[in-house]
């Protein structure tokens, strides 16, 4: 589980709207996007399909590890739990989550979900793998009917505490004698086609993953599909690529040039 926490009392704008705002970001107008940068900024990298299951809670752990102990042997987060399965107080933990040098996968009654262990693998690395050990999760008839998909991405900027140093987008408020307000933390909701996305920027923020905690400006992109989501795995396999388009789209968009060449030096393709 990923906390972030804000530091300090600071100006907080909310913005629900559609994709109007950010529009040059997805108008269809291709962009260049690195496919690697220095120092990677990622946080997290969770990618997570939700479904109902055709199999019992308490089956979860028989079920599954034997079908993954050869890629994902070591186990940990187990959970017992004895009785109805709605003992455990969040049904949102995982019951448990397999693990490799390399990523994870937590599980619990209803979802699954992938996470890279240390630095990021890249996503030409990463994809593969997840396609791979959702294809062992339809093989062992656990899938019933897949209900949301999901890619949550959060980085952390450590060199700047401002996000106007940063970003080049952020939200001013058209009033009199507001606007040179000062926005230390954002966070909108954005529709573009069938992804719905939750973007939170926040400045000296922090952000906490079992026994790692980082400070910095944080930017927490949160996309996934709910309405039309796929149920057969090819359409699934094209649904997370595009919610990792959508993500690195926005994340890059957000970021002025100046920044991204000077801090990050990324690759292009």
């Amino acid at each position: 589980m990923i906390v972030v926490f804000f530091r300090k009392k600071r100006n907080y704008a909310h913005f629900c709207h559609d994709s109007d705002i950010f529009a040059k970001f997805f108008s269809g107008v291709s962009m260049p996007l690195p496919v690697e940068v220095t120092p990677n900024p990622l946080f997290s990298s969770a990618v997570e399909v939700r479904f109902t299951s055709k199999i019992e809670r308490e089956q979860l752990l028989s079920k599954i590890y034997p079908a993954f102990a050869d890629v994902l042997p070591e186990i940990q987060n187990h959970n017992s739990f004895y009785g109805e399965p709605g003992n455990l107080n969040d049904s949102q933990s995982p019951d448990f989550t397999l693990v490799n040098d390399d990523y994870s996968l937590s599980v619990g009654p209803d979802f699954v979900t992938f996470e890279n262990i240390g630095e990021y693998k890249l996503w030409k690395n990463y994809f593969p793998f997840m396609q791979a050990q959702l294809k062992r999760l339809f093989e062992i008839d656990l899938v019933d009917q897949i209900e949301r998909v999901g890619l949550r991405y959060i980085s952390i900027l450590p060199d700047s505490e401002k996000p106007e140093d940063v970003l080049s987008w952020l939200p001013k408020l058209p009033l009199p004698k507001f606007e040179n307000s000062a926005t230390r933390a954002i966070h909108t909701n954005i529709s573009v086609e069938d992804v719905s996305i939750n973007l939170l920027i926040a400045s000296r923020a922090k952000a906490e993953k079992k026994d790692i905690e980082k400070i910095g400006l944080v930017i927490d992109i949160d996309c996934f599909i709910r309405k039309g989501v796929a149920n057969n795995l090819a359409d699934l396999f094209k649904q997370i690529d595009q919610l990792h388009k959508v993500e690195k789209e926005l994340f890059f968009g957000l970021l002025k040039d100046d920044y991204l060449n000077r801090y990050l030096n990324p690759i292009y393709p």
